[in-house]
């Protein structure tokens, strides 16, 4: 198996989060590649070796995301997922940790078409699937309610001053998933 290089990796990270920065400001169709180079600290010639355009590095942005949360769930069991939710959310913190600036850009993205909504369908359906298979009544509307709320928590998170650590917030999650607001009295899962 080849090895990826390093400074391709870098390089594409870079031309990701300049892309998720302009994104919080103007509307995807309104940015240039000039403009995302610009932002990125490269030349056109690097962007145009990685990419034909903006529209591909949108598409291997999405493809990435949706690819990293679908494997969360993919995964687990609906058993373990109802058993231990901290398996799912010590994932989640794993893959922010990882991308802390491009997840911190991309929640700040508001619309029906942003890449955020787009995540949030998958994560509902696919813990939707999940729910139904363990016999869960209503999973639809439990996925809707558990799944939306623990994005906005992750979103509020991203865009604060983080004076919590990502693991906390995770672990704090989890409790109110498995336990319901009262908490487990404070056990940690």
């Amino acid at each position: 198996m080849a090895k990826t290089d390093r400074r391709i990796v870098k390089t594409k990270r870079a031309i990701k989060n300049a892309l998720a920065r302009i994104l919080v400001e103007k509307e995807l169709i309104d940015i240039t590649v000039a403009e995302l180079c610009r932002e990125a600290d490269i030349d056109r010639k690097t962007f145009y070796t990685h990419y034909q355009g903006i529209h591909s590095v949108v598409e291997e942005l999405e493809e990435g995301l949706f690819e990293t949360f679908e494997g969360f769930i993919a995964n687990v069991n609906a058993s373990d997922m109802l058993n231990n939710p901290y398996l799912i959310f010590e994932r989640i913190s794993s893959a922010i940790n990882a991308d802390m600036d491009l997840y911190g850009y991309l929640m700040q993205l508001d619309g029906k078409n942003s890449i955020y909504a787009r995540l949030l369908d998958i994560i509902i359906e696919k813990t939707a699937g999940l729910l139904s298979e363990s016999g869960a009544t209503d999973g639809e509307l439990a996925a809707k309610f558990f799944v939306s709320g623990i994005m906005s928590v992750y979103r509020d998170w991203l865009m604060s001053d983080r004076t919590q650590s990502i693991e906390e917030v995770s672990r704090c999650l989890s409790r109110l998933c498995a336990f319901g607001m009262y908490g487990n009295n404070g056990a940690k899962p």
